[in-house]
């Protein structure tokens, strides 16, 4: 294994281990919301978002998967009766997966086109990280949502109305917090892998 190839291990065992951490704390903790009401922002997928796109779709995966049993745990341990529609698995879990995964193709994808196009201000100025940010919000809000709707709501009339209403609502909110925060983060790290700070 070259110098190269163990340096690359290394941070992405250690970007994995950090935004694992940070998962954990928002996922577990009050800190991971923001209330604002009638409504309730989430920013414990931000680090899963993070992980993906730095250090690749296998991270992004177990940083999802931590923060999916997090979220199932805190369900089973609360007295909240909304939480304890997160203790299925398909709610808590599943969705989650998908988050870092996606987020880092849509990164991925991003910067190598504008690598090919050579636009170094746009790969400099963060698009490729502003559409991984978006896509890994818009996994966690629609895959979250849809399974809440198929496991618990189906049959009830005006569920869809209402997810429609939270999705509109919530959706804008927390893909303008995921791009302020995770956009600057991907750069700053990104730079300081290629030893550029």
């Amino acid at each position: 294994m070259t110098d190269m190839n163990v340096s690359k291990s290394t941070r992405t065992m250690t970007v994995t281990g950090l935004m694992l951490a940070m998962t954990l704390i928002l996922t577990l903790t009050p800190i991971g919301f923001i209330q604002v009401p009638p409504i309730s922002i989430t920013i414990m997928h931000l680090p899963v978002i993070i992980a993906g796109m730095i250090a690749g779709p296998i991270s992004g995966f177990i940083v999802g998967l931590g923060m999916g049993l997090a979220s199932m745990f805190r369900a089973i341990t609360s007295v909240n009766p909304a939480d304890k529609l997160f203790v299925n698995p398909l709610v808590s879990v599943l969705p989650r997966v998908f988050i870092g995964v996606t987020s880092y193709y849509a990164y991925t994808l991003v910067r190598g086109a504008l690598i090919k196009l050579k636009n170094k201000d746009l790969l400099q100025g963060g698009l490729a990280a502003t559409v991984g940010a978006l896509t890994g919000t818009l996994t966690n809000t629609v895959l979250v949502l849809g399974m809440l709707w198929l496991v618990h709501f189906a049959n009830e009339t005006g569920a869809i109305a209402f997810f429609i209403s939270v999705l509109s609502i919530n959706v804008v909110i927390e893909v303008i917090v995921a791009i302020i925060v995770c956009v600057p983060v991907a750069i700053v790290i990104e730079r300081m892998a290629r030893g550029r700070y």
